[in-house]
């Protein structure tokens, strides 16, 4: 299986999000810190933020299909900076 399947969410609130990993790897993003691309700008509502959920991929997506590439979230210390608002 990939390992890029997000099993759980937590949401921390404040547009934090945890997300579990199918091989067990955790990250906890602040999604407040993200540069969003135009498409994306739903998200910055925190009631529509809130309807995050795991598509049938097992990535993360919202109402709309906004996502982001479950390898960036998967190896997030990685790409984080490239995500950071400007």
């Amino acid at each position: 299986m990939n390992k890029c399947v997000i099993d759980r969410i937590n949401n921390l609130g404040s547009f934090k999000l945890e997300l579990h990993f199918h091989d067990g790897k955790v990250h906890a993003i602040d999604f407040s810190k993200v540069e969003l691309e135009q498409w994306q700008k739903s998200l910055e509502n925190i009631d529509y933020f809130n309807q995050v959920s795991i598509n049938e991929c097992g990535y993360l997506e919202w109402p709309n299909g906004e996502d982001f590439p479950p390898e960036h979230l998967y190896l997030w210390e990685e790409y984080k900076d490239a995500y950071q608002k400007k």
